[in-house]
């Protein structure tokens, strides 16, 4: 690199040189040399999105899936309630799995299949059968999910589902996302989908009572109603009936 520059690349970021060991030509004894040159590499930047703002909420439709039936209901009450326009993508099936599989990348767990093969389907079904072109789509819906940060695949899962919309012909479409690092104040004032204290209370309140809910139906016992048993009477001594 020049020692007069600055060191950055058109995109504003700095190039980080890594050394490549290249072979030269042969010398007199037959042995080849080795020369070290460097090549400027990228780091991996996340895509910039069209933001999903306020002035679209009335017709934007939020999409969100993969929970279980009575959270997904729960969800989906709570965020109409906070004035959103939301629709559930279908449950998974097989074909989704074996979607989520053909347009993503190797190595996800079956949830991510399952979740980003029934998105990509859905839309494709709107494309396809409902005749809505690929522009309108991007234009009137967007995905929501959860994310985090760290070195697991869940953290990786924003940048799969953009890859596998990419894949399937939906490059661009948007993906929201919320996450616990940034707290309760995520959002700004043209921000679309506020992620604030009551968007909180209102995504956990739906999330324990799904839970509640579920570990009910799981238990039969729950549900089992019989009368009790009448107390027997008293016959005397407990450890004996004989008088001594």
């Amino acid at each position: 690199m020049d020692a007069h520059s600055d060191g950055r690349n058109s995109a504003g970021a700095s190039p980080v040189f890594i050394p490549v060991i290249q072979p030269t030509a042969r010398g007199a004894s037959g042995a080849s040399s080795l020369s070290q040159s460097t090549k400027p590499t990228s780091h991996f930047r996340r895509p910039e999105e069209r933001p999903f703002t306020r002035a679209e909420r009335d017709r934007v439709t939020l999409l969100f899936g993969g929970l279980s039936m009575r959270h997904e209901s729960l969800l989906l009450a709570a965020l109409r309630g906070l004035g959103y326009r939301v629709a559930l993508i279908p449950t998974p099936c097989k074909a989704d799995f074996q979607a989520g599989k053909e347009y993503g990348n190797n190595g996800q767990c079956n949830p991510t299949y399952f979740t980003v093969g029934s998105l990509v389907n859905y839309l494709k079904k709107l494309r396809d059968e409902a005749g809505v072109p690929v522009e309108r789509i991007q234009e009137d819906y967007v995905f929501v999910t959860a994310g985090a940060c760290g070195p697991c695949r869940f953290g990786m899962y924003e940048s799969e589902y953009r890859l596998a919309l990419q894949n399937s012909g939906f490059g661009g479409f948007r993906v929201l996302l919320f996450q616990q690092e940034g707290g309760l104040n995520q959002s700004t004032s043209d921000d679309g989908f506020e992620i604030n204290a009551h968007f909180a209370l209102s995504f956990l309140n739906a999330v324990f009572i799904g839970d509640l809910l579920n570990e009910v139906a799981r238990n039969p016992g729950a549900r089992i109603v019989s009368k009790p048993s009448p107390k027997p009477a008293h016959t005397g001594w407990p450890w004996s009936s004989t008088v001594m």
